[in-house]
């Protein structure tokens, strides 16, 4: 029998609702799973017990168990109990069915997810106390089925609606109302009910400070929201919540400045669309977006009212029309200090250092290098860029067009190498392309901050077996692919590799012949059934 911890994933309790030898009592609680495969399983073994088919059917289960009946038969109040104890199916069955009495909905309101919690906030019995707090949900489906629910307490559904909730309770009313809110009972009605107390205007500043702390992501959102969050709130929030929040504060008048200048950096646009449309966002701020590579960004700052006209002929001047969406030709007298900055600056601003005639080559030696395909091309086409770089690209594995790799495996001086690693992305792929590249050369490259770079080190066959093993929990999962499908991968890191997220990783793990039998006994109840079958096929092969 399998133990609790491997009963956790869905495949392996169908193994288990399958197989003959599980113990009766077992078989009843997987007739009530929340999984219908396994459910369905359970019903076509014989050995489930007959009482618990009996009990599961006269509670409005269909034989397979696969959905509900037209009806249901009258059940006592042992029986409900025994269907509630079953599992997650058999709780949903209880919670609609006509004989289960308050006490009972009120543990399932408790305990369930939002399935359970939707089909008990429709209960004919479902009593007042239950409903207010389901008022308050942060399932909104929740929330509308109990504010239509006749026992509910219109108190309760009254103060959501003064507190900026529209009266089906399906979420936020466009407006704020500017009334008083009752805070504490808000606060204590759940995390809908927070969150309109979290962002109305009249909330106490110190209640706002601690729903800031809430531990409810949404909640601490909705603070994020309000118009009388402090400025020091804000950057609290900033750096310690999810994205949601951030992109929230991204937008918030009274950010502070430091802030959204480090919210800036994000790579999400939705974070800089925000900071491009806040009111409060600085000049020197809006200066640095105009040279965003994303255009929508481009185009809130251009109809930013703080951007300032010194700036905005500037703009003019490095090559791009008012509106911050096309070229232009370029003021050729544009001094080095701002083709500096254009280069420095996003995706644009270096589409606009790459063209203007002024650039030299040192500028241009780092553009021409980049990760930016585009913005390659165009900086290959300067007069001004330099050819031995050019060739030393070439020479190290780069098509003439600086578009793609060519063919075949190079071997660089190491000191060539070492100039190309100190380049741009492109640069630093082909010299993790190269064989003759050192253990310290590879090592550093193998932390690169571009994915590609990592890539290639993990696909490199001169990259030594310490330096590949120490990828194996890089971020990227093409990383992880490159290094699961190297020749001389280790046993270490296959191990590690067979608990990968991604199913492919861990099938490409299993189809390793280096990979001992005796490591792949837990991945016969693996989530993914191509997984399972390869570990099935490799066993009877070892057999």
């Amino acid at each position: 029998m399998l133990s609790e911890s491997e009963m956790e994933s869905a495949p392996q309790r169908q193994a288990l609702a399958s197989s003959p030898d599980t113990p009766p009592g077992v078989l009843a609680m997987l007739a009530a799973d929340g999984n219908l495969h396994v459910r369905r399983a359970a019903a076509k073994n014989p050995s489930t017990p007959s009482a618990t088919l009996q009990l599961l059917g006269r509670a409005g289960a269909t034989s397979d168990l696969m959905g509900f009946g037209g009806g249901a038969d009258a059940l006592s109040a042992q029986e409900i109990a025994e269907l509630v104890g079953l599992g997650e199916w058999g709780r949903l069955l209880a919670a609609q069915h006509a004989d289960t009495g308050p006490a009972t909905l009120r543990n399932l309101a408790e305990s369930g997810g939002n399935a359970l919690r939707r089909t008990v906030a429709t209960h004919p019995a479902c009593p007042a106390e239950v409903l207010r707090t389901l008022c308050g949900d942060v399932d909104a489906q929740v929330r509308q089925a109990a504010a239509a629910h006749p026992n509910v307490p219109r108190e309760t559904v009254a103060m959501l609606e003064a507190a900026g909730s529209r009266p089906d309770l399906s979420g936020w009313a466009e407006d704020v109302p500017a009334g008083e809110i009752d805070t504490e009972g808000l606060i204590a009605a759940g995390s809908y009910s927070k969150q309109l107390a979290a962002r109305h205007p009249r909330i106490d500043p110190d209640t706002l400070a601690e729903l800031a702390q809430d531990s409810d992501w949404r909640v601490r959102a909705a603070v994020a929201e309000n118009p009388a969050a402090a400025g020091v709130l804000l950057e609290e929030l900033a750096g310690l919540d999810v994205f949601e929040t951030r992109q929230r504060v991204a937008g918030h008048p009274q950010t502070p400045a430091a802030t959204l200048e480090q919210l800036a950096e994000e790579p999400d646009i939705r974070i800089r669309v925000e900071i491009a449309r806040n009111p409060g966002t600085p000049a020197s701020l809006l200066r640095q977006l105009a040279l965003d590579g994303s255009s929508a960004v481009r185009e809130f700052v251009s109809a930013h009212p703080a951007l300032t006209q010194a700036d905005r002929d500037w703009l003019t001047a490095a090559g791009t029309t008012p509106d911050l969406q096309q070229f232009i030709e370029p003021d050729p007298a544009l001094d080095e200090a701002s083709l500096e900055e254009l280069a420095a600056a996003g995706g644009w601003g270096q589409r606009l250092a790459a063209r203007h005639p002024a650039t030299p080559s040192r500028i241009l030696a780092v553009l021409v290098t980049s990760g930016d395909p585009m913005l390659r091309d165009v900086a290959l086409r300067h007069p001004a860029c330099p050819r031995d770089l050019i060739d030393l690209l070439v020479a190290a594995g780069s098509s003439d067009d600086l578009q793609g790799f060519e063919r075949g495996a190079r071997s660089l001086p190491v000191a060539s190498i070492d100039r190309l690693a100190k380049l741009g992305p492109w640069a630093r792929r082909l010299a993790a392309r190269q064989r003759s590249a050192n253990t310290t050369q590879l090592e550093k490259l193998s932390r690169d901050d571009d994915m590609a770079v990592r890539v290639a080190v993990a696909k490199n066959s001169a990259t030594p077996a310490g330096v590949a093993d120490a990828m194996v929990h890089d971020v990227a999962h093409d990383v992880r692919w490159a290094l699961v499908n190297r020749a001389d991968v280790s046993a270490e890191a296959l191990g590690e590799l067979l608990h990968d997220a991604i199913p492919a990783i861990r099938l490409a793990a299993v189809a390793n012949p280096t990979l001992p039998p005796s490591s792949l006994e837990l991945l016969k109840f693996d989530l993914d059934e191509d997984v399972r079958a390869a570990v099935r096929e490799r066993l009877t092969q070892e057999a």
